[in-house]
């Protein structure tokens, strides 16, 4: 069922960012630029469940999807192996993004969950899959595909070199370069640090990473990872982030009740709070550096759930922390909503970490689970918060509307200095309704945030297919949802017709591709005045009377009032509108004072992608 958008009647980061001063964000808010979508939906695919962006290419995991065809872009209509598992890449071209290829494994079987846990680097992209069976026993296993001119092909598959059954080797991977990490959060041993004993099963659901070198034309096993107080159940690796010789692992069951960096590891006095693990690589040996927890550790915070590293800065998720205090830097003593949720950053000076700032969502709820999903990329935080339950629609609505359960919603923070703030609250441009779970996987390069969504019911297949197409084949086949922090300005033509008011001020950014929402602000006119937004493929030679520019409107849009001259609305480019196309755009405003009765505002001129 899809829902109506609520709006805000005051704007977004007036209000989030003004109690933050002297913090820089990136210049406007972000828009949609694409909703992405299996070539062939299907119902409980839960496409988005992983995600992996490295610059224009998009790995999007669907670890339920049922298809038999092994190998590399295979028939996508088959059904034939319940639960197999697929990854699809999508890619960002001249006329927007298009799928390059539908990923399974070499041998697809049944129940794999291929695609849990998605990874990518230039051209290589490593797809998990946790069930993976050998000799009928589930074991797990990480399959790796190269890229060369635009073709992928499957090029190795990946296992522990101690596979027990239930390890759930291939839950969490990593790829950097030439190298690999795939974790079992399950595996039972108890050695602890690098290389230890392998053999050791005294230690049940500890966790263990494996790091992977390119050998040549193919993949060998460099070393073998454990935390230096490994526990059971502690379930270490179960969130992986690489970059480079810099390796962090999450372990969101692991007791201790330390607090900060390298604090006592020995005690298991508050269960679940969780730690991250940081370890470096100095040519091919591999050692800890850093022991992480949170500056307020208690129990069930599930603290390293969610791990993402851009250089010297690491965040770090935890879903389960109870503060109630709201925003950046917010109180870390209050306690009192169970699973709101929280994010820390962390950063690196020489080989020292310190926690630079503690952040929340700007409503915290109980269970809103704020920190599940986590991408990082510079100084551009986006934070998943998939239990969140905001009824709005779009970028920068009301964060307090609490109407649709388990919606979800993503918060994005930018940092200027050392200073973080926060720069846009994120849902999709149409709701798609209670339990969607939108920000349960989040993921960040260069001015792209992506933000998964695997309960998404649409039935629209591809790239910004038709949102309310819904049926029951298409229940939690799941999307995701592409934003750009950086949206290309829209062409001011500077004309306008002044009224009373004076003259309207329209203004307009987002991607200009066909179906893909952008955002249209209208300002200065009447208050309490409606509106009309005319949209035309050609303008006047000459400004008629001044002022009206745009002729034969391709159509028109009624824009609603809010009462104080003020609109912001998104706005889609319609279907057909060829790439490259230049449209134009104007509001015209009833205003007694002006020549003919309404005032218009200046135009903008846009060309199609």
């Amino acid at each position: 069922m899809q829902f109506a958008c609520r709006r805000a009647a005051v704007p977004f980061l007036a209000l989030a960012l003004g109690a933050q001063a002297g913090a820089q964000a990136p210049a406007g808010p972000p828009v949609q630029e694409a909703i992405l979508k299996a070539a062939v939906p299907g119902a409980g695919d839960w496409l988005g469940r992983s995600l992996a962006l490295d610059g224009d290419t998009l790995l999007v995991g669907a670890e339920d999807e049922d298809g038999g065809s092994p190998g590399v872009n295979g028939d996508q209509t088959n059904d034939d192996l319940e639960d197999a598992g697929a990854a699809y890449v999508f890619v960002l071209g001249p006329s927007g993004w298009t799928q390059q290829a539908y990923l399974k494994a070499a041998a697809p079987a049944a129940d794999e969950d291929f695609g849990a846990a998605v990874a990518l680097s230039g051209d290589v992209a490593v797809v998990g899959a946790p069930r993976t069976t050998l000799d009928d026993v589930r074991v797990g296993a990480a399959h790796v595909y190269e890229r060369s001119g635009g073709v992928w092909s499957h090029v190795a598959v990946l296992r522990a070199s101690n596979p027990g059954f239930g390890d759930t080797f291939g839950a969490a991977v990593a790829v950097s370069g030439d190298t690999i990490v795939v974790a079992a959060p399950s595996e039972d041993s108890a050695a602890t640090g690098v290389d230890g004993d392998q053999l050791d099963e005294g230690a049940s659901a500890s966790g263990a990473a494996y790091v992977f070198v390119r050998d040549g034309a193919g993949w060998t096993q460099q070393a073998y990872l454990k935390a230096s107080n490994t526990g059971s159940g502690d379930h270490f690796g179960e969130a992986l982030a690489l970059e480079g010789d810099t390796l962090v692992a999450g372990a969101s069951d692991e007791d201790s009740a330390a607090t900060g960096v390298d604090g006592d590891q020995a005690g298991n006095s508050a269960p679940s709070a969780g730690a991250a693990y940081v370890f470096t690589r100095s040519g091919s040996a591999w050692t800890q550096q850093a022991y992480l927890k949170a500056s307020n550790t208690d129990s069930l915070d599930a603290f390293g759930l969610s791990v993402a590293l851009s250089g010297d800065t690491l965040a770090v998720g935890a879903p389960g922390e109870a503060g109630f205090s709201a925003g950046v830097g917010a109180n870390q003593a209050s306690d009192g909503a169970p699973a709101a949720g929280a994010a820390y950053v962390f950063t690196r000076s020489g080989s020292t970490w310190s926690q630079q700032v503690y952040i929340k969502s700007l409503a915290p709820d109980s269970a809103d689970i704020f920190g599940f999903g986590l991408g990082l990329a510079g100084d551009v935080l986006v934070v998943g918060a998939p239990r969140e339950d905001g009824s709005s629609c779009g970028v920068n609505g009301p964060a307090t509307d609490d109407g649709l359960k388990d919606a979800g919603a993503a918060f994005v923070y930018a940092r200027a200095g050392s200073s973080w703030s926060a720069h846009g609250y994120l849902k999709p441009s149409l709701s798609s309704g209670e339990f969607t779970r939108f920000g349960d996987t989040c993921a960040a390069s260069g001015p792209l945030v992506v933000v998964g969504s695997w309960h998404q019911d649409g039935a629209a297949p591809g790239v910004n297919g038709d949102q309310t197409l819904t049926g029951p084949g298409s229940l939690d086949s799941g999307a995701a949802y592409v934003f750009d922090l950086d949206p290309e300005p829209w062409t001011d033509l500077t004309f306008g017709l002044s009224g009373a008011a004076g003259a309207p001020l329209l203004s307009g950014t987002g991607p200009l591709s066909a179906g893909t929402p952008a955002s249209i602000d209208l300002s200065g006119a009447a208050p309490g005045a409606g509106s009309i937004l005319v949209v035309g493929l050609q303008q006047l030679s000459a400004a008629l009377k001044q002022g009206i520019l745009v002729p034969a409107p391709q159509f028109l849009l009624p824009l609603a009032s809010d009462g104080s001259g003020a609109w912001s609305l998104p706005f889609t480019w319609p279907s057909g509108i060829p790439a490259g196309a230049v449209m134009y755009l104007q509001a015209w405003v009833p205003d007694a004072g002006g020549p003919w009765g309404f005032a218009a505002s200046n135009a903008l001129e846009a060309v199609a992608h």
